[in-house]
């Protein structure tokens, strides 16, 4: 059976109707939200989208870059997760991170190519509110399409100033 979510059609097997498929997208945005890494992934690979979202536009991405879980916000680069899907009020999930004052997630999120002027209020702007410099050296990398040295997104390890974004566009690494 197909079943609809917001951002698509998913089949996974054995599952009987929406009311299921609610379940199983609840319990995956609990798993973001408490960085349980491996279980999360076990959906994802299964057929759940990287990118669903909840009723509030959160996508497990943005959960996990809230909540401060930069191994599960990796892994779900790694998938594919897009950096730049902004929830519904217009917020992203470097935004999320840099508000909760994050910086492995930062530092993950700017080298997968999250944009720090993007969204509303952007990343930029929220670290300027609270006077944090939640960027750094980080900002000149990201400027020159860079990742920061020593810095893993997903599958790729990215060894030094020099070395270029690799994968599915700008630091999206498909697993």
């Amino acid at each position: 059976m197909r079943l609809s979510c917001r951002w698509g059609c998913v089949k996974l097997s054995g599952m009987n109707d929406d009311a299921e498929f609610r379940q199983i997208a609840d319990a995956a945005f609990d798993l973001a939200r408490t960085g349980e890494t491996a279980r999360l992934l076990r959906f994802v690979d299964s057929g759940l989208p990287v990118d669903l979202v909840n009723g509030s536009g959160d996508s497990l991405l943005m959960l996990a870059a809230y909540h401060g879980h930069a191994d599960t916000v990796r892994a779900l680069i790694g998938r594919g997760a897009d950096v730049e899907r902004r929830n519904d009020r217009g917020q992203s999930p470097l935004a999320g991170a840099v508000f909760k004052d994050f910086g492995e997630v930062v530092t993950v999120l700017l080298a997968a190519g999250a944009d720090p002027d993007a969204g509303t209020p952007s990343a930029r702007q929220i670290a300027a509110m609270f006077d944090r410099d939640s960027f750094g050296a980080l900002d000149g990398a990201h400027a020159l399409g860079q990742a920061p040295p020593g810095v893993e997104v997903g599958q790729v390890r990215f060894e030094g100033p020099g070395e270029r974004f690799g994968g599915l566009g700008q630091g999206c690494v498909g697993a």
